[in-house]
């Protein structure tokens, strides 16, 4: 199923997203929009539910998202847009794998953060980013406390600060697709080529 929220949503407390897909409807270049006071909660603490969280518009994702464990479902952050790159300037924790999605075909894609001296990413889990189109995602930030591995499946992901990516995590680049360090100096644990279906 697809849920769809429009407008200013000030409810209290947090949204959890145990199955399906919830759209933000809402936003536009020089606007962050919320879900609530609280944090989105993707996926379920078990079963085998897939859950999505869908930004297709341009402007500034401004609530927390806290990737659940428990469920072997994957938790996706979707933009099925045309050209719109959605911000998302509050932190993700990774307690499972999040796949980052664009699936519009044309040049938009993701900012994982939206500035260079701010913690966007923390947790264990695996980022694996896929784009389809011309444009692409970015990854920005002081995210020492990501342990995870961040897997380019599909098109091109570029890091933005020295510090988006560090020592804890490997970097795992398909066939086809790019990791652009963008001319920064940037440490890794390792490189290696992959793929996650």
């Amino acid at each position: 199923f697809r849920s769809t929220l429009g407008g200013t949503n000030t409810f209290s407390g947090g949204l959890q997203i145990r199955s399906g897909t919830v759209a933000v409807s809402t936003g536009s270049a020089g606007t962050t929009s919320t879900l609530g006071t609280g944090s989105v909660l993707l996926g379920a603490s078990s079963g085998s539910a897939d859950a999505t969280l869908n930004i297709s518009r341009t402007g500034t994702f401004g609530t927390p998202i806290t990737v659940q464990s428990g469920s072997s479902g994957i938790k996706v952050l979707e933009n099925s847009g045309g050209s719109p790159t959605p911000s998302i300037a509050a932190l993700i924790t990774l307690n499972d794998d999040l796949y980052v999605r664009y699936t519009g075909g044309s040049t938009g894609g993701f900012n994982i953060g939206n500035s260079s001296s701010s913690t966007w990413l923390t947790g264990t889990g695996n980022l694996i980013l896929d784009n389809n189109g011309s444009g692409q995602m970015s990854i920005t930030g002081v995210n020492s406390g990501f342990t995870g591995d961040v897997i380019v499946n599909s098109g091109r992901t570029r890091v933005t600060s020295d510090t988006a990516v560090s020592a804890a995590n490997t970097v795992a680049v398909n066939t086809g697709a790019t990791f652009d360090m963008s001319g920064r100096t940037v440490t890794v644990a390792g490189l290696a080529e992959g793929e996650v279906p």
